[in-house]
C-alpha cells in the first residue's frame, strides 16, 4: 500500500492513499503511540503479519489532538472532548483506573469506532485507549488482549507531538491527500478548515511557550 507516515517522538500516524475516498473517513490509516497500536489492527496474508489499518480522517487526528493540548493548557473543567455523557464513568467501564478528580478529554481521534480517554496527571497524560479493531479482527498471537491499555506520555512531549503532527498536516500531507480528494472528483478541504486548524496550532503553540519557557524544534 502507498502510505504517508508523519508523527513526532511518541505518535505515529500512517495515512494509506491507494484507496477511493468519502467525507466520513477518507482513507484507511494507523496510530501508533511508542510502538503500541491504538487504531488498526493485525492480520494474517499470504503467510505474513501485517498491520491492517482502519477507516481514518487524519484531519480530525490532528485537530483533537490539539483541542485535548488546549483544554488540559488552557481550560479549568474537569471533562472534555467530544463525548455526550461522563466520561469517568466510561473509562471506568472500559477497565480503565481513572482517578476521582483528574482531567479526562475523549476523543475517536478520527478513528472509526476509536475510544480514547486522555488523563491528565500531574504532568503527564495517561492515554486510556480501547482498540475495537483488535478486539474484534486481530489474527496475530503477539496481539492477543492488546486490545486495551494505557500510555503515559510527558505533557511537554506531548504538546509537542501534537504541535508537530498538525504542522507537517498543515504544510505537507494535508494538500497531498487533497489531491486524492480532487482525483476522485470530490471537493478538497474547505480552507476554513485549514483556517480553524491552523489558529488551533497557533493556540496551542503559545501556550506551550508559555508554559514550558522554550521553544524546540518539535513545536514549530
Amino acid at each position: 500500500m502507498e502510505e504517508l507516515v508523519f508523527g513526532g517522538k511518541h505518535f505515529t500516524v500512517r495515512v494509506f492513499t491507494n484507496r477511493p475516498v468519502d467525507y466520513a473517513f477518507p482513507f484507511f490509516g494507523i496510530i501508533l503511540v511508542d510502538g503500541e497500536l491504538i487504531a488498526g489492527t493485525c492480520k494474517i496474508e499470504e503467510g505474513r503479519k501485517v498491520l491492517s489499518p482502519i477507516d481514518l480522517d487524519p484531519y480530525v487526528t490532528v485537530q483533537d489532538l490539539l483541542d485535548c493540548c488546549e483544554f488540559f493548557l488552557f481550560d479549568t473543567e474537569e471533562q472534555g472532548g467530544y463525548m455526550v455523557g461522563d466520561i469517568r464513568r466510561h473509562a471506568r467501564e472500559r477497565g480503565f483506573p481513572v482517578g476521582e478528580k483528574t482531567r479526562l478529554f475523549w476523543s475517536s481521534l478520527g478513528v472509526y469506532m476509536g475510544d480514547y480517554t486522555f488523563e491528565l496527571v500531574n504532568n503527564t497524560v495517561n492515554l486510556h485507549y480501547y482498540n475495537d479493531d483488535i478486539f474484534r479482527y486481530n489474527e496475530c498471537p503477539e496481539f492477543e488482549g492488546r486490545y486495551r491499555g494505557t500510555i503515559s506520555v510527558p505533557l511537554k512531549e506531548f504538546v509537542e507531538d501534537a504541535l508537530k503532527l498538525s504542522y507537517e498536516y498543515l504544510t505537507k500531507y494535508g494538500p497531498i491527500l487533497d489531491e486524492l480528494f480532487i482525483k476522485e472528483g470530490l471537493s478538497p478541504t474547505d480552507e476554513e478548515l485549514y483556517d480553524a486548524l491552523w489558529k488551533r496550532h497557533k493556540n496551542v503553540k503559545k501556550l506551550y511557550r508559555e508554559i514550558f519557557s522554550g521553544d524546540s524544534k518539535s513545536s514549530r
